[in-house]
């Protein structure tokens, strides 16, 4: 079917420089994928003429109903308050660039077209003049209805499907699908899958369990099972329920969905692992890994790549003459190769960094907001875990209840297989219990007391002097505890990115544009001698 595209307004005469924001959420219903929009786009600026300036800026298999997730197009509002926004932005629809709302929707319009870019759509047609918000407006609500009610659809049929047992999608490694039959909410029956235990990998899913509640690393799990053709495809793996035969499907948790591939014993024993991994790897956690902890990289496990989402690692290249020239490099870009975006140089950002906190924490009453969430956050959280632990105590007890009796019963009469076996389940269910209490213990969550204006203000000039210290370690574990991400881009000379702050109110993401700076050339770099830190 051709489809007719609107020719740009009167405003976006022949010569304009335009960009171009694309977006496809994927599945067999997609309208155009962003290959196809971004032929019609090309030939649609041949057309007319329109010279599209920057390369256009896609989300594949993004949903338009939240900016969340969609990095390029956060990267597109950041740049185009720099002098390199152009003369006006083609879209496929007003659905491809939002449909979080007529609000949503507005709010990003407006930020644009307050910047003196035009937004012309291809395919919606708005008249010109005082109708044309009008119209768009409404077009915004429609947009916001239908996905709604696509979403709304779309899940309750899933949710209805998987009540009966039947699974979507690809599943994990060492499970199968297994043909079903499903009743539709309108009452036709259909053919779908469930999920089971795939005997040909049962011993492999056993042994690379046991492997890691051993302590073994993922290379030698690797190399014994061979479960998958990299290490990155283990991310999952040991944390997938499916295995002790329990499904997590969105909110949806069902016990004893199929015959476990492991025991629980040995679940149990990989959790902690799991757990005490992450716990040293995570950002905010209080096992520093070595090498971060003596890192001069003081944004070190913090700073992340806006393009494809990868950690931003530190690297040194000596000079002949004078200091390392350091940069953060993109992980995926230095290993795999499938991100583009180049080296950012580690003084630049840094200051930018630093600049732009010494400017938030020059008003007191930010850190006051910071706490004052944090504080309810933790009463959430402690609250949690204290309903958590009565709960396990309960379950405790009447297993230990349950345990007692079998006891009894062996002891007073004759015992079988099944006796001894349940009793066995009984023991092993005991003990996981318990590991679950033990691990609530380091849970304890801290009471935050909120400061007064004028306490405040003194927390906020220590935190300024803090941010001054000479001392790299003791800058970043200070930034730890403010910031949860740094994200970056670099486009030709120039940086451009958004800091995340921790628990503040209406200012999560603030961004960087106004501190874009044109980067240093490397003198005398030395890439064979760089440094990984």
């Amino acid at each position: 079917m051709s489809i007719r595209l609107e020719p740009p307004p009167a405003t976006l005469p022949s010569g304009s420089t335009v960009w171009a924001y694309l977006r496809d959420s994927g599945g067999p219903t997609q309208e155009r994928s962003i290959q196809q929009q971004r032929e019609m786009l090309i030939e649609y600026c041949n057309t007319y003429n329109l010279v599209l300036s920057h390369p256009p800026f896609e989300d594949v298999h993004k949903s338009g109903g939240s900016t969340q997730g969609r990095d390029n197009f956060s990267y597109m509002i950041s740049l185009s308050a720099t002098s390199e926004k152009p003369n006006g932005l083609l879209i496929w629809n007003f659905a491809r660039f939002s449909r979080g709302g007529a609000y949503d929707a507005q709010l990003y319009k407006s930020v644009l077209r307050h910047r003196g870019i035009i937004i012309h759509s291809l395919t919606d047609k708005v008249p010109e003049g005082e109708f044309g918000p009008i119209i768009e407006a409404i077009i915004d609500v429609a947009n916001k209805q239908k996905k709604d009610e696509a979403s709304a659809g779309a899940w309750r049929g899933l949710r209805h499907n998987v009540k009966q047992g039947a699974v979507p999608g690809t599943p994990p490694r060492g499970i199968i699908r297994t043909p079903m039959k499903t009743i539709s909410t309108d009452g036709i029956e259909r053919t779908a899958h469930r999920w089971d235990p795939d005997p040909a990998f049962k011993h492999r899913v056993n042994n690379a369990f046991q492997m890691k509640a051993e302590g073994k690393s993922l290379a030698q799990i690797h190399k014994e099972t061979k479960l998958y053709s990299s290490l990155n495809s283990y991310v999952t793996f040991f944390s997938n329920p499916i295995y002790i035969g329990t499904l997590q499907y969105g909110e949806m948790t069902i016990e004893n969905y199929c015959a476990p591939t492991i025991p629980q014993k040995l679940w149990d024993k990989v959790q902690v692992i799991m757990q005490a991994n992450a716990d040293r790897k995570h950002v905010n956690s209080k096992v520093e890994h070595p090498r971060r902890k003596s890192s001069v990289y003081i944004l070190s496990g913090i700073i992340k790549c806006a393009r494809c989402g990868s950690p931003m690692n530190g690297l040194s290249t000596p000079q002949p003459y004078g200091k390392d020239y350091r940069r953060y490099n993109c992980a995926t870009a230095k290993n795999k190769k499938t991100c583009a975006i180049k080296p950012v140089p580690a003084e630049l950002i840094e200051k930018l960094v630093l600049d732009q906190l010494h400017i938030f924490f020059d008003d007191p009453k930010n850190l006051i907001n910071i706490l004052t969430t944090f504080q309810k956050d933790h009463a959430t959280e402690s609250g949690k875990v204290e309903e958590k632990r009565t709960s396990l105590n309960h379950q405790l007890s009447a297993t230990r209840k349950k345990i007692v009796n079998l006891t009894n019963a062996i002891a007073e009469k004759s015992h079988s297989q099944a006796m001894l076996k349940k009793l066995t389940d009984l023991e092993e269910e005991e003990n996981a219990i318990l590991s679950g209490l033990e691990q609530l213990k380091t849970q304890t969550i801290t009471p935050i007391i909120v400061p007064t204006l004028d306490q405040a203000k003194q927390l906020a000039h220590n935190i300024q002097v803090d941010l001054k210290s000479k001392d790299h370690a003791f800058i970043r574990q200070t930034l730890l505890g403010i910031l949860s991400e740094v994200i970056v881009d670099r486009f030709d000379k120039h940086v451009v990115g958004r800091m995340v702050y921790y628990h503040i109110p209406n200012v999560k993401k603030k961004l960087l544009t106004d501190y874009m700076s044109i980067i240093p050339a490397p003198v005398g770099a030395h890439p064979k001698r760089d440094s990984h830190l």
